[in-house]
């Protein structure tokens, strides 16, 4: 099945999980710390965007971080990172 993004669901999977590798820093504009930010070539039927996904550390007694993906959030969670890969993806 073709993707919309130019990755397929487990290399954008890695890829999200890859972002706790790294430090993350304090975001002036947001004003919370966030990791760094992965930047995806989309085609969805031929309009060609960019989107970006960072983490987002958060104050939530579940979750420690959120996955962002332009404006929208997602619990960084096994459920959450199906979720983010869906909404891009699909």
């Amino acid at each position: 099945m073709k993707t919309i993004s130019n990755l397929s669901d487990n290399q954008l999977r890695n890829k999200i999980k890859s972002l706790l590798n790294d430090d993350f820093t304090k975001c002036n504009i947001l004003n919370s710390f966030t990791f760094k930010t992965i930047t995806l070539e989309c085609n969805w039927n031929g309009w060609e965007y960019t989107t970006n996904i960072y983490l987002e550390k958060i104050t939530n007694p579940k979750y420690k971080y959120a996955i962002t993906v332009g404006t929208d959030s997602f619990p960084y969670s096994e459920e959450g990172i199906k979720q983010a890969i869906d909404y891009i993806n699909y």
